[in-house]
């Protein structure tokens, strides 16, 4: 049998990929190791405990803090401490990794479609966007994340193209199983993962998933004693995001010392059991007949907040911005405006893809991701993973025509 031919490397890819990778390497050099900040902290510190408590040397407890945010993200502090005396910079290179990764896989899946050139300047967006390169030089679940929704994107449209073929269902499968582990909100897709490959298939897509998931559904809830499916600070962020203390102008108490207090105190008043655990399952429970009382109440509130919460985590982040500044660097304001004008961008340009299958769907994956987010709380880097989507269903959009043509019927 004639084997099929092969693509050759086209070279411009190797030479972009190269030069990527030089000035990511010169970002991380003048990056340094500043100083965590907010949920950085949070995670470093929750690797460093288990790293101890996995080689005797510290409490078996802090292997459970794991699970309360990003699990796959704290283990890999976690496996990191045990490997290396100090995990920031493997964690960081490892992150620095993971965007170059990204960009390769988004080229290969938009290559067959678009051709050499629109496929690397979607990988270039991926490799350069100033939001991604700041999340792979600081502690985020962000990049691994990102890695994990272009494999997706490479294997739907691989799977697309020979819906039966059995090595690409299990190709998305392998690819999905893991990304709800960095960013729980991946998990609102099963419902049309359980549609979109149709029953025979779904199985072989679903699969590795179900075998990660089901069991860390089952323990995380059992721990709580509520319905837990990935993250212990599931009812926590529930109750953020639904209480009478959320101020009219916000989607969330998150930022809200007043408001947090308002609800601590619900809680210390409901829960003032003296062994941790209980108090912890106690909480869990309590939070989420709070969330639950104050949506009853007040359900034209509640879903203002939905809307709200959709509305901060799509709007232009600062994060970058912030970190500059809190290092003593004045970011030139063009920083902020060119945020916002790639944003606008790219969500128009990926409005275009509505047109074509390809692109819509990539946006019902968009909004099915975002469905977590307007039960509880909202911020832009919740959204940062699904921009190797919105690049696709760009491409698509602009370049629609000019794909099908290139695929033939």
């Amino acid at each position: 049998m004639e084997r099929p031919p092969t693509r050759r490397v086209w070279l411009p890819l190797p030479i972009a990929f190269a030069l990527v990778a030089a000035l990511h390497v010169a970002l991380l050099v003048l990056w340094g190791d500043p100083e965590p900040l907010h949920d950085e902290l949070g995670y470093l510190k929750t690797g460093q405990q288990a790293a101890a408590a996995l080689t005797g040397d510290g409490d078996p407890a802090a292997l459970g803090r794991v699970a309360w945010h990003n699990p796959a993200y704290g283990a890999l502090f976690a496996v990191a401490g045990l490997v290396f005396d100090d995990p920031a910079l493997p964690v960081r290179l490892l992150q620095v990794l993971a965007g170059l990764l990204s960009g390769l896989l988004l080229f290969h899946g938009l290559r067959p479609r678009a051709g050499d050139r629109v496929a690397l300047i979607g990988a270039a967006v991926l490799w350069l966007h100033p939001s991604l390169v700041f999340f792979r030089l600081s502690f985020w679940p962000v990049s691994m994340a990102v890695l994990l929704t272009s494999a997706v994107a490479l294997c739907v449209l691989r799977l697309a193209d020979a819906p039966d073929e059995r090595g690409r269902q299990w190709e998305l499968g392998l690819a999905l199983a893991p990304l709800p582990f960095f960013a729980p909100q991946a998990l609102a897709l099963l419902p049309a993962l359980l549609v979109w490959p149709g029953p025979r298939r779904a199985g072989r897509v679903l699969g590795p998933l179900l075998v990660l998931w089901v069991p860390w559904m089952v323990a995380a809830s059992l721990t709580l004693g509520t319905f837990t499916p990935m993250d212990l600070a599931a009812p926590s962020n529930l109750a953020l995001g639904n209480h009478d203390a959320v101020a009219p102008d916000r989607g969330s108490l998150w930022g809200d010392a007043a408001g947090k207090a308002e609800l601590q105190a619900d809680l210390d008043a409901a829960c003032g059991q003296p062994d941790q655990a209980d108090r912890i399952r106690c909480e869990a429970a309590e939070s989420v007949r709070l969330a639950r009382a104050a949506v009853a109440r007040a359900p034209g509130a509640a879903a203002e907040r939905a809307a709200l919460r959709l509305v901060e985590t799509w709007q232009p982040d600062t994060f970058l911005v912030r970190r500059l500044r809190e290092r003593g660097l004045a970011p030139p304001p063009v920083l902020d405006v060119g945020l916002a004008v790639l944003l606008v961008a790219l969500v128009g340009a990926a409005l275009a893809g509505l047109r074509t299958r390809e692109g819509r769907a990539a946006w019902l994956a968009v909004v099915l991701w975002c469905v977590p987010v307007m039960l509880t709380v909202g911020f832009t880097r919740l959204r940062q993973p699904l921009l190797p989507w919105l690049v696709v269903a760009a491409v698509f959009g602009l370049a629609g025509p000019a794909a099908r043509a290139r695929k033939g019927p």
